[in-house]
């Protein structure tokens, strides 16, 4: 391979048009009210990007649009993917073989799949800008990781309705849980770093002169590190932004006034389930005891959009289980729920524990997206699990609570006397 490779990063190609990732996930309903936003970019491509500027990306292409870009000529074409792309991707693989590409990378959680590790040159498992960077005879430490500018659209009505411009960030790569269905330890490896700090501030003055005044932190949990948490919280209250954060519960409760003082306007946690039980099978880490501390004092701010990660299916709860579990948690009063069908991944203590316990018995690809019962679940048939799904949505997401709270938290509080701040388009 020359000093000077080619080299082409793709995500999966979109199989429709106009394809919206709902909000943080794809675990909401398809409804008007759902909050989405345009999937449109790959954050950890964009990082690469930044930091080894020699590559090209194609994000989100059609297949024709992927085909004509592979006969421009590539060395290396790499794939970003999750799971439930590897059959897309396997079918990109294919055409980049047939159209004479050299080398075939894969990376992302897509990659920790052993049948995507075996269509391909290499995996890169964790972040990728080192390794790339390889291809030009160089190295980018973690420390000197150069955070990209990257803005989406915060929407609803399938992202018709346009409500906030939102810079999405990182501060800290990793995750040092180890929840038992969560691939983000597998995936670091156990390595983590905080992203370059002088670099962060350097985005977030572009971002102040480009008139973006929210962020949305893509963190697995932002507050782990406290000192770096305490400097980056500094920085987006000396700017002036609003801010949303992925954490835990016990991190937002020990930093919620401070937090609050300096943006924050919502928060995600990751509750799984309403029971110690559970909790403590799943490896959680989380006491119930804080999941209700959790929602009391953040209703007491008044002025905290809570966003709640929920797993339906897990294997010692039946569906009368579920729904009382689910009702327990309704009655906390939380603003919007992302509903998993519980779903076992490669390289997970659940994975392991389901296969050789249950059984795996849905090996499509297009299933593993959280919203199939790939296992076979002890109490639950899987036409009986797609019904409770849907009784769990109606139960947790009604409509009216969860626009009104998008509009009373999050939008209302950008009117200006006479004017209404968000865009129809």
């Amino acid at each position: 391979m020359s000093s000077k490779p080619r080299v082409l990063l793709s995500t999966v190609y979109r199989r429709y048009s106009g394809i919206y990732v709902d909000f943080i996930n794809d675990n909401f309903q398809h409804k008007p009210w759902s909050p989405c936003m345009p999937r449109n970019f790959n954050i950890g491509l964009r990082f690469i990007k930044r930091n080894v500027p020699e590559v090209e990306l194609l994000e989100y292409p059609n297949w024709d649009e992927y085909k004509a870009k592979l006969a421009e000529g590539w060395d290396v074409v790499g794939f970003s993917a999750y799971q439930s792309e590897i059959t897309e991707v396997e079918r990109m693989i294919e055409e980049a073989r047939r159209q004479g590409v050299g080398e075939i990378w894969a990376g992302n959680y897509g990659a920790l799949d052993p049948h995507m590790q075996s269509l391909v040159d290499r995996t890169v498992i964790g972040p990728g800008e080192n390794a790339v960077a390889g291809l030009f005879g160089r190295r980018v430490p973690d420390d000197q990781i150069k955070h990209p500018l990257v803005v989406g659209n915060f929407s609803i009505n399938h992202g018709k309705i346009k409500l906030l411009n939102v810079a999405i960030m990182y501060t800290r790569h990793g995750c040092p849980y180890k929840c038992s269905f969560c691939q983000a330890a597998a995936f670091g490896g156990g390595h983590t770093f905080n992203i370059n700090q002088d670099g962060i501030e350097n985005v977030l003055k572009k971002l102040r002169s480009m008139g973006i005044r929210y962020i949305l932190l893509y963190d697995e949990t932002f507050g782990i590190d406290p000192v770096a948490s305490d400097r980056i919280t500094l920085l987006f209250a000396k700017y002036g932004f609003r801010w949303f954060a992925m954490s835990r519960a016990s991190i937002v409760l020990h930093n919620l006034d401070e937090w609050c003082n300096r943006g924050l306007i919502a928060t995600c946690i990751g509750v799984e389930a309403v029971s110690q039980q559970v909790l403590d099978t799943e490896n959680k880490r989380q006491k119930v005891e804080e999941i209700v501390e959790f929602a009391r004092k953040t209703k007491e701010k008044g002025r905290i959009y809570r966003m709640i990660n929920y797993i339906v299916g897990h294997e010692n709860m039946d569906e009368a289980d579920t729904l009382r579990d689910v009702r327990r948690l309704d009655e906390m009063g939380f603003d919007v729920f992302a509903l998993s069908i519980l779903t076992p991944f490669p390289r997970t203590p659940m994975w392991d524990r389901i296969d050789s316990t249950y059984g795996i018995f849905d090996r499509n690809y297009r299933h593993y997206n959280t919203e199939h019962l790939v296992w076979n679940h002890p109490y639950i048939t899987p036409a009986k699990m797609r019904e409770l799904h849907r009784e769990v949505h109606r139960i947790l997401n009604r409509p009216f609570k969860t626009a009104g709270g998008i509009l009373n938290r999050l939008i209302m509080p950008r009117r200006q006397p006479g004017r209404l701040t968000f865009e129809m388009g």
